[in-house]
């Protein structure tokens, strides 16, 4: 039996230490390789998102012990969301 997952996160990830203007935020890309640490009921992982970021736009991919799935978010000023669905086959 396939099921299907849907995981959502938010992320507060980008803290600026210094006073910042709404300008400033603008300029936050988090594009790249991260490398997360996840902590739920059923264990703990360390998955990588990869992310490329078009203005407020978010692509990018989870790869980890669920295997890898497509996401998608945004990015609005430090607050960053995305989502990605996966379908694996057997129980969880």
């Amino acid at each position: 039996m396939n099921l299907i997952r849907t995981a959502a996160i938010v992320a507060v990830a980008v803290m600026l230490s210094a006073p910042h203007t709404n300008a400033q935020a603008a300029k936050v890309n988090v594009t790249g390789k991260w490398l997360f640490s996840v902590e739920t009921g059923a264990g703990s992982g360390t998955p990588t998102m990869t992310f490329t970021q078009d203005g407020e736009k978010l692509t990018g991919k989870y790869q980890g012990q669920f295997g890898e799935a497509d996401l998608t978010g945004t990015v609005k000023g430090q607050d960053i969301a995305f989502s990605l669905t996966w379908t694996r086959k057997g129980r969880w």
